[in-house]
């Protein structure tokens, strides 16, 4: 006797547990552009809209996002808004994130091994001020250009 392939009207279960270490989702998809997006979408009942991890497709991106769409939805999945996600730490691309806020006036600084931290600005020139109307690009230039002395110390804000 074959075996059939259970649809999701055959499942009913409060528990479901996979063996497999890798799990598939969007499996009838075998040759061509995908057209949907993927992911789970989470029932909240009556607390609001549903709560969705998806993969959007046109966006090219992954969403942690709050959606009216069901699991019956097919295509976009519509994006009422996005949703905080809270993690111990944050690692991208080789860099670690500061684990706590800063205080005012810190910056994030690196410690060259893509460790961030906050720390105080590394300075640059200070210009004072600039008075008077300015008329015009050029006005603002000039303005800018006789505060400049030395650009031997200018830091353009990229800690």
């Amino acid at each position: 006797m074959g075996l059939t392939r259970p649809n999701y009207n055959n499942i009913d279960t409060s528990k479901f547990e996979i063996d497999d270490p890798l799990t598939e989702i969007n499996t009838s998809l075998k040759t061509g552009s995908n057209l949907t997006d993927i992911g789970f979408i989470f029932k909240r009942g009556t607390s609001g809209d549903n709560a969705a991890f998806l993969w959007d497709r046109s966006a090219l991106e992954f969403a942690l996002i709050t959606t009216t769409a069901t699991g019956d939805t097919v295509g976009s999945v519509p994006i009422a808004g996005y949703s905080n996600l809270q993690i111990q730490n944050l690692i991208s691309n080789k860099l670690l994130y500061p684990t706590v806020d800063g205080t005012n006036g810190q910056v994030i600084v690196t410690d060259g091994n893509g460790v961030l931290s906050f720390g105080s600005s590394a300075g640059g020139t200070e210009w004072g001020t600039i008075t008077g109307t300015l008329a015009d690009q050029t006005d603002l230039n000039s303005e800018l250009n006789t505060k400049l002395t030395d650009t031997s110390d200018i830091n353009a804000g990229l800690y």
